[in-house]
């Protein structure tokens, strides 16, 4: 919403209005995920120890997607089996 401001000029008298627009602050969040500072914080472990973390985090959406897979099979299994009866 526009403010108006009034002011008053070296000879006393009204200055014209003036119409203050609002504007929304932004940052980028790009530092969140670029800089050592912020990716230490998220990760919650030193840079030197990226490369573990990085192979722990493969492995377990590895055992993730193979136990989804499996109850996947398992589902298709039971569906086939009660088609069959």
């Amino acid at each position: 919403m526009p403010l108006e401001v009034h002011s008053i000029a070296d000879s006393g008298e009204a200055a014209p209005k003036r119409k203050l627009e609002r504007t929304t602050f932004r940052t980028s969040r790009l530092l969140d995920f670029f800089s050592e500072k912020e990716l230490t914080a998220q990760i919650g472990h030193d840079s030197a120890d990226w490369p573990l973390v990085n192979l722990k985090e493969l492995i377990d959406n590895a055992t993730l997607a193979r136990d989804e897979i499996e109850e996947w099979l398992k589902s298709r299994g039971a569906a086939r089996e009660a088609a069959d009866a």
